[in-house]
């Protein structure tokens, strides 16, 4: 079969389950088993696959066809132009968290060797991008979990950036620490919000999803908690979830009282951001 024979079936069967990126999601498991760019995929049209690259392009299709996102199938996704391995273990980076990681860079200029404490890191994308982007900082990134970590850890191997990860509930096993900056992309969806999630979120891990009854446990917790680990002058930074902005807002202001809290704009002019400077 020639390369745009299978691209061409399998967007056709990912069409029919009602994909709206097939051709993409094809072209996109071609270029990752033929080890090409996308902008070249079209001087491949005319190769024949081997057989071998068969039965690996039709267990991706059959992966994504059974609602696995793209990024789980080929194991990677970018994030600030870098590139992280991915698995069922973390949650996919999204562009949104883009906006908060731009944040915490423009947070950190002007200061030397600053702090950086990355909560909830996950894959590892913002600890690794503001690690890569400012390799003076020193950047810490915890997470309760485990198997996150490890991806994490190959993340930062993998680019090559100078972080240190902890396995920790919260600020816990941080001890008498205190940061420049603490950015912190929590688990904020609803009760209500998981029971209408697409299928391909499904496939991520939901305690890294859902911040509680209302998603708003872990603002909460954060908010009563992270005084004492944030330096004189310092910043936090805290992704939100759409709608969210005024119900974080407050639940800060009551926390801190003299802290000056405000919030940043997507390029989709939604609130994604709430920056708390003490």
């Amino acid at each position: 079969m020639t390369v745009l024979a299978w691209r061409t079936a399998a967007a056709d069967a990912l069409g029919e389950r009602g994909n709206p990126d097939a051709k993409t999601d094809a072209s996109l498991f071609l270029c990752s088993v033929l080890g090409i760019e996308p902008s070249a995929l079209r001087f491949f049209h005319d190769r024949e696959l081997s057989a071998q690259q068969e039965k690996q392009l039709d267990s991706m299709l059959a992966r994504r066809l059974a609602g696995e996102p793209e990024q789980y199938v080929e194991g990677c996704a970018y994030f600030m132009g870098l590139k992280f391995r991915v698995d069922r273990r973390v949650l996919i980076p999204r562009q949104d968290t883009e906006t908060l990681c731009e944040a915490a860079l423009n947070e950190l200029k002007g200061l030397k060797a600053p702090g950086v404490l990355d909560m909830c890191t996950g894959s590892g994308c913002l600890a690794v991008a503001v690690a890569k982007y400012r390799p003076d900082a020193r950047v810490t990134a915890c997470d309760i979990s485990e198997d996150a970590l490890d991806v994490a850890r190959e993340n930062a191997r993998e680019n090559g950036a100078d972080v240190e990860f902890l396995q920790s509930d919260g600020f816990r096993a941080l001890g008498d620490r205190s940061f420049s900056l603490i950015v912190c992309n929590p688990p904020y969806l609803s009760s209500e919000d998981m029971l209408s999630l697409q299928r391909e979120v499904r496939c991520e891990p939901c305690e890294a999803l859902i911040g509680g009854e209302d998603g708003l446990l872990f603002y909460r917790h954060f908010s009563a908690e992270m005084q004492p680990f944030l330096a004189p002058g310092g910043a936090a930074l805290f992704e939100l979830g759409a709608g969210q902005a005024e119900a974080v807002r407050h639940i800060f202001a009551g926390a801190l009282p003299k802290a000056e809290i405000d919030t940043l704009e997507d390029l989709n002019r939604i609130e994604r951001v709430l920056r708390v400077r003490l």
